[in-house]
Parts: C-alpha cells; sequence; structure tokens
C-alpha cells in the first residue's frame, strides 16, 4: 500500500513496492523456467512413445499394403492353365 502522508511516508512505501516488484518478478520467473523444464520433459517423453506407436503402426501398414499388393498379383494373374 502506498502511504501518502508524509513524503518520507511515500518514499519508503514506493521502496516497499519496489522491493516487492522485484521478488515477484524473480519469483515469476523461476516458477516459469521450472514449469517449462517439466513441459519439456513431458513433451520429449510423449514424443517418445509416439513415435514408438507411429513406427508398429507403420510396420503394420506395410505388411498389409504388402498382403494386397500379392493377393492383387495372384488375382491379375488368374488361376493355373
Amino acid at each position: 500500500m502506498v502511504e501518502t502522508a508524509t513524503i518520507a511516508r511515500y518514499n519508503a512505501s514506493i521502496d516497499a513496492v519496489t522491493a516487492y516488484d522485484q521478488a515477484a518478478r524473480a519469483y515469476n520467473a523461476c516458477v516459469s523456467r521450472a514449469a517449462i523444464e517439466e513441459q519439456t520433459a513431458i513433451s520429449n517423453q510423449a514424443k517418445l512413445r509416439i513415435d514408438s506407436i507411429q513406427q508398429v503402426s507403420t510396420a503394420v501398414q506395410r505388411r498389409i499394403a504388402a498382403n494386397f499388393a500379392a493377393l492383387s498379383a495372384a488375382l491379375k494373374k488368374g488361376p493355373p492353365r
């Protein structure tokens, strides 16, 4: 709270507000840094899991495509004559 009763009180309250502002900014910077570090760690873990799932999914899709290609080729070839 800014006191305006006297110049001395006003100056003292401005000093207190300035000190609070500096401390709050430092605290906020610390919290933000910690949050970013944690979010990055979570994102990195998720990316590893997603990549693993994607690799499995891609392999399954390739096997299915290869099976369909082989079946299509056999159908186009027709029965033995």
